[in-house]
């Protein structure tokens, strides 16, 4: 055999190979059962699409079949760990616009558009029309805003990394002329033990250090009932972990507030017409430390409504127009105030008129500020 024969059977071969190998991949895309929900990236997969007339004009189909197809690759994990793998090895410093910096801190960039920007002035237009219509009918409005990691850490940012950008977002909600109690300061004094590694929530330090920051502005006196802190997980791989698609790096620990008297609390989950649909004793559920959601054992997780009370008690009740940020401040709260907890993503009703209809005299307002840039919050102005 020639050499050109040769050489001509080897690309043979290998074409025939290739195309054995796209034929398999596609044939296992059907073949292998659909996943709905990846647990490692915390996100909804798209499974096969449903067609009608109305989602093939209009392109929808088309689009989620393409979403199927990325979402539904056999190894998806494998190969999305692989990418962040090379990465490191590259050493780029960052992959999916999280940052690798210093001793194992994955710091999400937030790099906003303009229509974030944007969103930012509408939502904060939102909270004053809340707080407006609110002090018309005598309820006292506390405003605060949490900041993200890239807010607070820049002592593990990586070297020569410039992170200027991220005050534009607070200048814009200064501009806007929102008032609020900003906690940068004290997150960047509690240092790394005020955020999580791998996700984007604060730690229970950082939420203790938050509570009593908001302590003057609220009204309660920080409480000195014995609280020890138990390490529930040392393993936990939160959101920023899961956006990176960086899987080489390890997990961190997760740890509880165990606060005494825990267990007379009750956390209830209530639907849009006020029917209690869940509830459990104390304030968390201890069945998301089996998965790896475990930030959703507060409270277990995002609901609209959330009620936590101390039965038989009579006690005030204070509500919290808020993102997932304020679970992880609810044993702290709770030892003052029965909580109502409205999350206006979802919560489509009128926030004020929930308030009224509980006879609620104070309400916290607490979202981070990247739910302000990137969430519709504009059903808390409702009357």
């Amino acid at each position: 055999m020639t050499g050109e024969k040769r050489n001509r059977t080897a690309d043979i071969i290998l074409t025939a190979l290739f195309c054995v190998f796209i034929l398999a991949v596609g044939l296992l895309i059907y073949i292998l059962p659909q996943k709905s929900f990846s647990e490692n990236e915390n996100s909804s997969l798209q499974t096969f699409p449903s067609l009608s007339y109305d989602n093939f004009m209009h392109g929808d189909f088309t689009r989620e079949l393409a979403e199927f197809y990325t979402d539904q690759i056999p190894c998806r994990d494998f190969l999305i760990g692989l990418k962040g793998g090379a990465e490191l090895l590259l050493l780029r410093g960052e992959n999916n616009g999280v940052l690798v910096g210093k001793n194992g801190h994955l710091i999400s960039k937030h790099l906003y558009t303009d229509e974030n920007y944007n969103n930012l002035k509408l939502n904060s237009l939102a909270v004053k029309t809340f707080e407006k219509n609110a002090a018309e009918l005598g309820i006292e409005v506390t405003v605060s805003v949490a900041p993200r990691a890239i807010d607070v850490l820049d002592q593990y940012l990586p070297a020569l990394y410039s992170a200027d950008y991220r005050e534009r977002a607070w200048q814009t909600l200064n501009e806007a002329g929102l008032q609020y109690t900003d906690l940068r300061g004290m997150m960047q004094s509690i240092g790394s033990g005020a955020w999580f590694k791998t996700d984007h929530h604060w730690t229970t330090n950082g939420a203790y250090g938050a509570y009593l920051m908001l302590s003057d502005k609220v009204g309660y006196n920080p409480f000195s009932t014995a609280v020890s802190y138990e390490t529930v997980s040392d393993d936990f791989r939160g959101t920023t972990y899961s956006d990176s698609g960086i899987h080489v790096l390890g997990g961190e620990e997760f740890k509880l507030p165990r606060i005494s008297g825990e267990e007379d609390f009750l956390t209830e989950r209530i639907d849009s017409n006020g029917k209690t649909v869940q509830s459990f004793k104390g304030y968390y559920d201890e069945s998301y430390l089996e998965k790896k959601d475990k930030y959703s054992t507060y409270l277990g997780g995002i609901y609209p409504l959330i009620r936590v009370t101390k039965p038989g008690e009579e006690r005030e009740m204070i509500l919290l127009a808020k993102d997932s940020f304020s679970h992880s401040l609810v044993p702290y709260l709770a030892q003052h105030f029965d909580l109502l907890l409205v999350d206006t993503r979802y919560y489509t009703g009128s926030t004020l008129k929930l308030a009224q209809e509980n006879g609620i005299e104070k309400v916290l307002v607490l979202y981070g500020i990247d739910t302000m840039a990137t969430a519709n919050l504009r059903y808390l102005g409702l009357k």
